[in-house]
């Protein structure tokens, strides 16, 4: 028992190592490329992206992932985004930070139909136009 303890506890270590060691690579690429994305799944739209906000009112860090719901007919992606300024005023909560994107399928592939702010309607709930 105290052997698995210990392995669980060096396993740990090396991911907390590794993690602490690409931080500085994370940041480099960040400032120089001004974005991440890491595809989360297998459409274009399902990634995870972060990206530096710089305006002349805000300056911190946005993170938005995406996440797809599947319906008979349909398929949307809601995208959720979150920010860290350091500048500026924090969003408000009238600010839309939650958006879906909506495509119907027309014979074999899918044509955008709608952009909804806030969260994809639940299955029961889709349109069916």
């Amino acid at each position: 028992m105290r052997s698995a303890a210990r392995r669980l506890f060096r396993l740990f270590f090396v991911v907390f190592w590794l993690i602490l060691i690409s931080t500085p690579c994370l940041a480099l690429a960040l400032a120089s490329q001004g974005e991440i994305r890491l595809r989360s799944g297998p459409a274009p739209e399902e990634e995870l992206r972060l990206w530096l906000v710089q305006d002349a009112q805000r300056a911190g860090l946005a993170i938005s992932h995406v996440s797809r719901h599947d319906y008979e007919l349909r398929k949307c992606f809601q995208t959720e985004a979150r920010f860290l300024l350091w500048r500026g005023q924090q969003l408000d909560e009238e600010t839309a930070t939650t958006f879906c994107s909506c495509y119907n399928k027309q014979d074999e592939t899918f044509q955008q139909q709608e952009i909804i702010t806030g969260s994809c309607p639940a299955p029961g709930e889709e349109a069916d136009d």
